[in-house]
């Protein structure tokens, strides 16, 4: 399968003299059972992916439901892609975004912007953080291992605030590669702002 996306390239000389060029790249994609949705309207910029499975969560199990820690909930897509290249090198890379449901969920994307770079083909899986809210806790008692009482803290994960097997769980973001070369230097040059930081603009 192969999903084609253009870059929009304008060339602007004033209104009456402007040239437009429209470039397509191609994105192919491995034949599974991988489910990825191309853009639903015009100027929309990401394909949704499906979570193929059920979620597996990573974190320390007490008893039944509740957990002593979640690092975090693992869904598998089982989506591979390559970008075209261009000549022999690789235009283009994805970004793994969130899509705008998850603020009905209780997660948040593990590493806040998953980067696929363009050279790895292998299975893009989606991890998220689950926030827990009150009514997940659980408080319980019994004895510590010297014997004496003690109170402990459980946490559960709400079904109904996660993502589940069959539902659109990120966008994949197709954007085009800049290569920088760095340069070491003594100093940096001047500007207006130096090194002024966090709130110097105001609040």
């Amino acid at each position: 399968m192969i999903i084609a996306f253009y870059v929009y390239e304008m060339n602007f000389r004033g209104v009456a003299n402007s040239t437009f060029k429209f470039t397509f790249y191609n994105e192919k994609l491995l034949k599974n059972k991988s489910i990825i949705h191309e853009p639903a309207k015009e100027g929309d910029a990401g394909f949704d992916i499906v979570a193929v499975n059920e979620p597996r969560v990573i974190g320390s199990v007490y008893q039944g439901l509740y957990y002593t820690s979640i690092s975090h909930i693992e869904y598998d897509t089982e989506l591979r892609v390559e970008p075209e290249k261009v000549g022999d090198i690789y235009e283009f890379y994805n970004l793994i975004f969130p899509r705008s449901s998850i603020i009905k969920t209780n997660l948040i994307l593990a590493n806040s912007v998953g980067v696929i770079d363009a050279g790895y083909t292998g299975n893009i899986k989606v991890c998220f953080r689950y926030i827990s809210q009150p009514e997940d806790y659980k408080v319980i008692e019994g004895k510590s291992i010297r014997g004496k009482k003690a109170t402990g803290v459980l946490s559960s994960i709400n079904p109904q605030k996660i993502y589940h097997k069959g539902d659109k769980i990120a966008q994949l973001l197709p954007c085009k590669k800049t290569d920088i070369i760095l340069s070491y230097v003594d100093q940096l040059s001047e500007t207006e702002r130096n090194s002024s930081g966090f709130g110097s603009t105001g609040t």
